[in-house]
């Protein structure tokens, strides 16, 4: 027998991917550090805190970041062995910002800034020839979508530059 919540305590937004050695879910954290904690499960009832995504301040500058910022609503995903996470770090933070560990508990790499994504609760899809779409909403527009291209990498030049100015407005 099980008991709810299956992650009880301070664990909002939860963001849940399957692999093949189990389950992760990663949660929001605001403005706390460490950040965005990691959970393991290989029965969805039992759950384990394995690690955090953000474990330095300068992956996702909260120090600043009043009570009601900080990081919101991460997307977290699994492809080609590398788990993918990315995030909105509102109200004076980094922004959108892509994390990415080849170990879900940790080390995760320090990130970069997707300035194209300029709104919140960023998801992150790959379509079938490899280009990436990350979709997000920015009020009062409508939900937006920018590409990633399949040759695009993280850090200089990357999916920053891959992503910048490419937004396209979904109705």
């Amino acid at each position: 027998m099980h008991s709810n919540p299956i992650l009880p305590g301070f664990n909002p937004d939860p963001t849940i991917v399957s692999t093949p050695d189990g389950y992760y879910v990663v949660t929001s954290s605001f403005e706390y550090l460490p950040g965005l904690p990691v959970y393991h499960s290989q029965d969805l009832q039992s759950w384990e805190l394995i690690g955090h995504v953000a474990t330095r301040e300068e992956q996702v500058h909260v120090a600043n970041v009043p009570t009601p910022g900080g990081v919101w609503a991460p997307t977290l995903r699994y492809r080609d062995g590398v788990f993918h996470l990315i995030v909105s770090v509102f109200l004076g933070g980094r922004g959108c910002v892509l994390f990415t560990a080849t170990d879900p508990a940790g080390p995760w790499s320090d990130g970069i800034v997707i300035d194209a994504v300029d709104g919140i609760d960023p998801d992150l899809a790959w379509d079938e020839d490899g280009t990436a779409y990350v979709t997000f909403a920015r009020h009062p527009d409508a939900i937006q979508q920018v590409p990633r291209g399949p040759g695009d990498r993280d850090g200089p030049g990357g999916a920053q530059a891959a992503l910048a100015g490419q937004r396209t407005l979904l109705a």
